[in-house]
This record gives C-alpha cells, structure tokens and sequence, in this order.
C-alpha cells in the first residue's frame, strides 16, 4: 500500500498531490466505519478482518490502477483527484475518478468522469435553501480485463443533516465494441422487456404496492393528510416541524433535507426516493416530540 500510494503520488501533478493525502486519510475512516472496526475486535472477528482485507484490496487497486487479477493486457486506470473548497451555500467538492491511458479509450474515460461528477447541481452556483453542502465520489474497480471494464461509483450529497444522500453507480465498457454495455446490447432482442417485467413485479411485491405509496406522496406534496403505513406524514405536520425550525438549526436542515426528499420522487417506482422521504420525515418527527415536552432544542438531544 505504502509503495502504490507513493508511485501515484509522485506521478501526481503538484496540484493534485494534497488531494491525494486527503482522500488516503478519509478512505482510512471510511473502512474502519464501514467494517465496524472501532479497534477492540480481536484478530479472529474473521467478519471484520475479511472485509477490511476486500477494503484495503480495493485501495490498493485504485491506486495502483490495476486489481490484483487484471491481465497483463488489460489498460490500467490511474486515479485522477479534484477538490473545491465550500463555504455558505457553496459545495464543498471531493472527486475521485479513474482515467485509461490506453489508445482508444476516450469514450470510456468520458463515461468515468461524467459518472464521478453526477448531475452536477455542484457546478450550479450557491444553494440558497442550505448552508453547508458537499458533493464526494470514488470508486472501485470491480472488473478488468483486455475486454472488459466495470468501475463502480458511490457518490454522497451532503445538505447539512445528520445524514447524506448515497447513491451507486456502475460503468460497464465494452473494449472490444468501444461503448458502453447496455441491457440493450448484452441481452437478445426483446429480453430486457421481459426481464424488466419481471423485475417490476418483484419490487411491487417487495413494496407492497408502490403506486399506492406514490399517490399518496403526491397527495401530502398538494397539501392534503396522507396516511402512509409506516408513519403519519401530512402537509401540516411538516409546517409544524418548519415552525420550530425558525428557532432550531438542525430541525431547519432536517426540514430541508425532507423536502428535497419529497421533491425528487417522480414516479410510483421512485422505491428508493420514497424511502428516503420516509427516513427524513421520521428523523425529523423523532426531533419534534423529543423537544416538545421540555420545550428544549432538537440538537440537545441529538448531539448527547
């Protein structure tokens, strides 16, 4: 690990050499928070020490540029690093991408940088609804071979709350066809109509009736009372949480982060948006009847 990271970091142009640091040091807190590792398990937790083991394996890939099992052949992708400083309402930015420099291969690294930066609402100027905001991504390189590249992306949006927006996002390439590998051109005409028939009614069944779910999201946003099964979510109960945000700063960005939540959902198959939205509307719930009685502060019981 100590001889890939100080390759990559001399081959690192003079700008990008600190990002580097940073990124090492927070990959450092991510793995042990990521395996639980908080340094008292013994060397046999054989759970901990395995996935600390994958962990330091994927690291190790990224800055070498290539896995452990990568042929010869197959063209290496060196990290490329990129950080902007935040400040009110601006997006503090930690990107990590990796870049070919095999011939040919420019279609692909388009596809790695576009992936890494998102939708991009970063480069959009201020966020007038948030003070502290962040973008982050990285990577790991989940398959390479002469043929074939897969990089998978985990990307996190901060807007202040106590917990950020993850997403993942893969890039499968086609070497050989010089695109990337779509359900579209991996499967027999047809088969993803099929397959994705299929996959529908799994996730319905999984969900319970998410058009259901939907409407009523739809009906709460036009400010009516929404019954949803896990909680009680109305429009006026959101007002009472906007209300004692004027007072409370992390009620505020809970309230926030809650419509941004409702805001992206789009569709009855938004499961991921919908759940979310849940997450947030009890977050911010468990704020509001915590403070009430004593007429305190939500952050006084969420920071003790």
């Amino acid at each position: 690990m100590a001889k890939a990271y100080g390759e990559l970091k001399s081959s690192l142009p003079a700008a990008q050499q600190p990002w580097l640091q940073s990124s090492q040091i927070t990959w450092i807190q991510r793995r042990a928070a990521f395996c639980d590792d908080d340094g008292t398990q013994n060397e046999d937790d054989g759970a901990v020490v395995l996935c600390l083991e994958r962990q330091t394996e994927d690291r190790l890939a990224m800055l070498s540029g290539a896995r452990a099992d990568a042929p010869a052949a197959a063209p290496r992708l060196m990290p490329v690093f990129f950080y902007r400083a935040g400040g009110k309402g601006r997006y503090e930015v930690n990107l990590s991408y990796p870049q070919a420099a095999s011939p040919g291969v420019g279609s692909l690294n388009t596809l790695l940088r576009q992936a890494a930066e998102g939708d991009q609402p970063w480069k959009n100027g201020p966020d007038p609804d948030h003070e502290s905001v962040g973008y982050d991504a990285d990577y790991r390189i989940a398959l390479q071979t002469e043929s074939f590249i897969s990089v998978v992306f985990r990307r996190m949006t901060v807007f202040g709350g106590p917990y950020p927006n993850n997403e993942q996002v893969t890039v499968n390439f086609d070497l050989k066809a010089g695109r990337a590998a779509t359900l579209d051109n991996l499967l027999r005409p047809g088969a993803q109509a099929k397959t994705g028939k299929l996959c529908k009614a799994q996730l319905r069944k999984y969900y319970g009736g998410a058009e259901q779910e939907y409407k009523r999201v739809q009906t709460m946003l036009s400010g009516l009372t929404g019954n949803f099964p896990i909680m009680r979510m109305s429009a006026e109960s959101i007002g009472k949480f906007a209300e004692m945000a004027k007072s409370d700063s992390l009620m505020a960005e809970t309230v926030n982060e809650l419509r941004d939540r409702l805001r992206s959902i789009k569709g009855p198959e938004d499961y991921l948006q919908m759940s979310q939205a849940y997450e947030a509307y009890a977050e911010a719930n468990v704020c509001f009847e915590l403070a009430r009685p004593a007429h305190s502060r939500c952050h006084q019981f969420v920071t003790r």
